[in-house]
């Protein structure tokens, strides 16, 4: 067990720090170490893939097994910290099993064996970012402010896998792979206890959220809005799957080198990182659906671009819209957990965010995209505009249902 962060431990700096800034300091280290991972794993695992000989259909489909192992390992991790399983000792026990599963790639490059390992290594690893998740919003700190910290570390790992990458080996993307998942494994140890009692509810929760439901689950997904909200931030999330999945990719057809590849994913997350900085101090205009609408808006607007872009230019102009696709709609997304669920369930709504909008959405598209991708290219890119288009939709009628709702949670929290 790690001794709490004081003393000598930190230069002195510890003794001065109250619980919350040591939450705020132990949860950056975290998602910087989370996402140190994802900088490398997301542009260039696809790069490794390709260099085994698979089609981009079998790519799609490997990368595929992820969203629908999120859709069924996160409920199931969301209900065992539910029933007081400690989440700190849950999201340690599966970044180590995850670190193991990353060391068996080593051994083959069939994709028979290839699409075992992935579908095994999904089931570990993508419970850990809505634990971690649900770890913040629970521990109280600035969630912006702290996953931004991630953000950072992504910038850092995909520049210098583009680096590392140039005139190189593919087989390098496994070493970086697993070196990544490694230093996860170990930050893992620092995350905050955040036992929430089994009556601990929100200020702004009402006399029936304080009562244990016994099917936590069912009773998150009859929650007011919660299935729209699932569907908008389904949309959006899912409009990405081409960036993610074939982005790198076809980025070197049209010309772009492996170090400016790098840049372009850099330059994303820099404006990711500024809307993060900003996004707290902007709660009391915004609400979390308006920055749901914000998110479809801005998706609308890149995957079009995208779509004719065959230079460096208009990548260039179109990263900058990752502040609005993503961070936008990740930061509203946790904003209206927070908002709208008890401390108590926050595990269950995190989780059930990552593998419905999240999991089973990409799980979707994913193989569309790589069948779309082999006959279109880019001009993939014009459907992740339509679900963008969609979620826009789902998001204004969102807005409107959760107004007045809204206002009167607000108004209870500023009363207490």
């Amino acid at each position: 067990m790690l001794p709490p962060l004081s003393g000598p431990r930190l230069c002195g700096i510890g003794t001065r720090m109250g619980a919350k800034d040591r939450a705020t300091l132990r949860l950056s280290i975290l998602y910087g170490a989370f996402f140190l991972f994802v900088g490398v794993y997301t542009p260039y695992w696809p790069v490794w893939l390709e260099s085994l000989e698979f089609t981009p259909l079998q790519i799609s489909l490997l990368f595929g097994l992820g969203p629908w192992t999120r859709a069924l390992a996160n409920p199931v991790a969301g209900w065992l910290a539910h029933r007081r399983i400690a989440r700190h000792r849950l999201l340690t026990g599966l970044a180590v099993a995850s670190l193991l599963g990353y060391g068996c790639f080593f051994a083959t490059r069939e994709f028979a064996v290839v699409f075992v390992l992935m579908l095994l290594i999904g089931f570990l690893d993508t419970p850990m970012l809505p634990l971690l998740d649900s770890i913040a919003l629970t521990s109280r700190v600035d969630f912006g402010r702290v996953r931004l910290w991630g953000s950072v570390t992504f910038i850092a790992a995909s520049l210098l896998g583009g680096w590392l990458l140039e005139d190189r080996s593919e087989s390098l993307v496994l070493v970086l792979v697993l070196s990544s998942s490694l230093i996860v494994a170990l930050a893992s140890l620092l995350a905050p206890r955040t036992d929430i009692p089994p009556s601990s509810a929100t200020p702004s929760a009402s006399t029936e959220d304080n009562q244990v439901p016994s099917r936590p689950i069912l009773y998150q997904l009859r929650r007011p809005n919660f299935p729209l909200f699932l569907l908008t931030c389904g949309f959006l999330q899912a409009s990405h799957a081409m960036l993610y999945v074939f982005g790198t990719l076809h980025w070197r057809t049209i010309g772009i080198d492996e170090s400016t590849i790098g840049m372009l994913w850099a330059e994303a997350v820099v404006f990711e990182v500024i809307l993060f900085w900003v996004a707290g101090r902007l709660k009391n205009i915004f609400r979390p659906a308006h920055w749901l609408v914000i998110a479809a808006a801005g998706g609308v607007l890149r995957w079009t671009v995208l779509a004719g872009a065959t230079s460096l230019a208009p990548l260039v102009a179109t990263q900058a819209l990752h502040a609005l696709t993503f961070a936008a709609m990740y930061f509203g997304a946790m904003e209206y957990i927070r908002a709208h669920t008890p401390d108590r369930d926050i595990a269950i709504a995190t989780t059930l965010y990552s593998a419905l909008a999240s999991g089973v959405a990409f799980g979707l598209v994913i193989p569309a995209s790589g069948l779309v991708y082999e006959k279109f290219g880019g001009a993939t890119y014009f459907a992740m505009a339509a679900l963008s288009a969609f979620g826009l939709v789902a998001a204004l009628v969102l807005l409107r249902r959760t107004r007045a709702r809204g206002s009167t949670l607000l108004e209870s929290a500023r009363a207490q």
